[in-house]
């Protein structure tokens, strides 16, 4: 790890899959509360669609890479099983970024990923349920997709936001509040959530 870089992580679910599946999001934002609270030195959270990002500032020295992969990929696992009442394994990945800047632009694209991946994965099961080729999606724009999930009754525009566009997970900064949690299900989209991110860079 580089001094003085921006260090993020990204974990995902093996085999995660379900469109809007309330119950898994709910899992996997505690999840990430959880990890808040332990000793990695996460200080963001964003949770969507069976994946988690962190931003991360761990504590000098800084850990070997393995060591912090071994950590979060166990903790993550451990809670999320408990949790969701089955096993759950965490895949992690590091990323780091020489500025703040590139690391609020990648949780942007994830965030921006997570609604677009979300979106095919409900048209994939309202074409597949209608006995139709999920291939259909191919070359669709959004608003097609959309319009077909309005066609067979799935209603996109009333899914809650931290569904759609995920949650996000940090610590309180309020001094009465020193160490309590904050999630945020409204997140803001675009250059507002970059800006919203600045805070923890």
């Amino acid at each position: 790890l580089v001094e003085g870089f921006f260090l993020a992580a990204h974990l995902r679910i093996k085999g995660a899959s379900g469109a809007g599946d309330a119950e898994v999001g709910k899992s996997l934002i505690k999840t990430a509360a959880h990890l808040l609270g332990s000793s990695i030195g996460a200080v963001y959270a964003y949770a969507a669609t069976g994946e988690i990002d962190l931003i991360l500032r761990p504590a000098a020295p800084l850990p070997s890479p393995r060591g912090l992969l071994v950590q979060i990929a166990a903790q993550a696992s451990a809670k999320h099983s408990l949790l969701h009442g089955r096993p759950a394994t965490f895949d992690v990945r590091l990323y780091e970024f020489p500025r703040a800047d590139l690391a609020q632009t990648y949780f942007r694209w994830r965030q921006e990923e997570a609604e677009t991946r979300l979106l095919d994965e409900a048209c994939s099961e309202a074409l597949l349920s209608a006995g139709k080729d999920a291939s259909t999606l191919i070359g669709m724009g959004v608003d097609e997709k959309r319009e077909l999930l309005r066609r067979s009754g799935f209603d996109w525009d009333g899914m809650s936001t931290w569904l759609r566009r995920g949650a996000g997970v940090s610590l309180a900064d309020a001094p009465d509040n020193e160490g309590d949690l904050v999630v945020e299900t409204e997140l803001p989209a675009g250059d507002t959530y970059q800006q919203f991110l600045s805070r923890f860079l």
